[in-house]
Formats: C-alpha cells, sequence, structure tokens
C-alpha cells in the first residue's frame, strides 16, 4: 500500500509538495531540497542574542537528514572521538605567579574515553545562561537563569545531574574519562545530539555516569545534561531548557588547555 506524505504538514510555510513513497522525482526532490534549506539559512539569519526555546524535536530536520543525507548544521566547528579509554591525553595548567615565576602542572588522563576538540575558525563564543523548566529534585532552581544547574546528591554516591555549557575554544581539549560507549546521535532543531554513557572510578562510588550532549555548532558551545539519571530523565531535563545568549564573548585563559566532562563535588 501507497502512503502520501503531504509536506506542507511538516512545513507549510515553506513549500507544499506531495510525495508517494516508492516514486521517484529527481527534480521535485531537488526543489524541495532548495527551498527548505533557503528557509533554514533565512531563519538562522534571523537568530541573535536573545532568549529562545531551543529543545524539541523537529520532523522536518529528521525527513531531510533521511532524504538528502544532509543536515543543516553539520559544520564540523566540533571533533568527537571515541576511544577505547587506554590512550593518555595530556595538556598543561599553568600559573604566572606575581614574583615572576611561572608553575606548569601537566594533566594527564589515562582512562580517557571520549574525547572533544574544536576547530579554529576564529570564532568567539558568547557566554551562555540556561533556564530550567523541569527537574527531579533541586526545583528551587526551576525557573531560574543560571551559568550551572546541578544537584550534588550530597557528600558521597553517584551524582544526581549536571548541566553546563562547555565552549568551542580552539586549541582546548575536553575529555569524558572512563569506558564509554555512544547509545544514541540525532538532530533536535539547531543541535547535534550526542547520548553516552561512561563508567569510571566506580570503586569510589560514584557510578555509571549518563550525558545527553547538545553541540551547537553555529554558536560554537555544548550544553551537557549529566549525572547517575536515566537517559529518559536527561532528555527530559534536556528537552525543557531555555538557552540564553548573553552577548558577552567567553572569557578563555590559554594557560588552561585542557578539562574533563566528568561530575564530581567541590
Amino acid at each position: 500500500m501507497k502512503c502520501k506524505l503531504t509536506w506542507a504538514e511538516l512545513a507549510e510555510d515553506c513549500f507544499s509538495e506531495e510525495l508517494m513513497l516508492g516514486e521517484t522525482d529527481k527534480a521535485r526532490d531537488a526543489r524541495i531540497k532548495e527551498t527548505v534549506m533557503k528557509h533554514i539559512q533565512e531563519e538562522k539569519r534571523g537568530r541573535g542574542t536573545g532568549t529562545r526555546r531551543v529543545i524539541r524535536l523537529v520532523a522536518l530536520v529528521a525527513v531531510l537528514a533521511t532524504l538528502f543525507t544532509v543536515t543543516a548544521y553539520a559544520t564540523g566547528l566540533f571533533n568527537q572521538k571515541l576511544t577505547k579509554a587506554s590512550g593518555t591525553v595530556s595538556g598543561t595548567w599553568t600559573w604566572h605567579n606575581e614574583d615572576g615565576s611561572v608553575e606548569v602542572q601537566r594533566m594527564n588522563y589515562p582512562e580517557a574515553g571520549y574525547i572533544l576538540t574544536a576547530e579554529d575558525t576564529g570564532l568567539i563564543p558568547n557566554k551562555i545562561e540556561l533556564k530550567a523548566n523541569w527537574l527531579p529534585s533541586r526545583t528551587e532552581q526551576v525557573g531560574q537563569w543560571l551559568p550551572r544547574i546541578y544537584d550534588d546528591g550530597g557528600f558521597e554516591g553517584p551524582v544526581p545531574y549536571q548541566i553546563c555549557t562547555h565552549y568551542a575554544i580552539p586549541g582546548f581539549t575536553l575529555v569524558l574519562n572512563g569506558e564509554c560507549k555512544i547509545v544514541k546521535e540525532e538532530t533536535w532543531e539547531n543541535y547535534q545530539v550526542t547520548e553516552l554513557s561512561a563508567a569510571w572510578n566506580l570503586e569510589y562510588g560514584m557510578g555509571v555516569q549518563n550525558f545527553v550532549l547538545l553541540r551547537d555548532e553555529e554558536h560554537g558551545y555544548i550544553i551537557s545534561v549529566g549525572g547517575d539519571q536515566s537517559f529518559e530523565t536527561l532528555e527530559h531535563m534536556a528537552k525543557e531548557l531555555e538557552v540564553r545568549d548573553t552577548g558577552v564573548p567567553v572569557d578563555y585563559d590559554p594557560n588552561f588547555n585542557i578539562g574533563i566532562m566528568n561530575i564530581g563535588r567541590g
């Protein structure tokens, strides 16, 4: 049985074309692709600083990714690499003291399981603030604009959750330690989403941490929603987030060129 899809139902302000599954029309497909991509680019040009509800699943982008093997935001600003937690990743933290002396501490992560770096595009990301509209605990944070949203769970045991932002800074390496496993990758509106788990420091009772990472390739940041919650709960938290671009460039200190995403206390 053939199913008829009306594209206008997905994006009525873009076009209204009909598609019969099992039939091909190269001219129509090219026409649809050109129209939709033009619409997306116009939407991107109209985006600036301010407040927006950004986390929702968009059927139109999913359809385009399936039919045309493209995504509007896959600019390659971030480079992600999954390793086997067997190779050491290193960086340095440097302090310049008042007496003129310099102290350099080499930071070695021999159990790096997932690594993120950024391309040098000349982009200076703006600082981001977050507002949660739903949280499983510490609900007094709901509705507040904050740079970080978290529940550390007290003094011991697994950390329930942390929501924070990492920025695309050339020369900076972001490491997730432990045995890491990517469980899902998809597109949510202008975000490239990676869901993964990391098993690290289990002997200290931290447990396996799950992460939903939302990469905004256009604006140069990653929202990390992680903790010992289920992926279902983390997705719920992520989809109820609002993001505010402050318009203030990120202050980056090149003396510190590596950091970790694993969630701890302190």
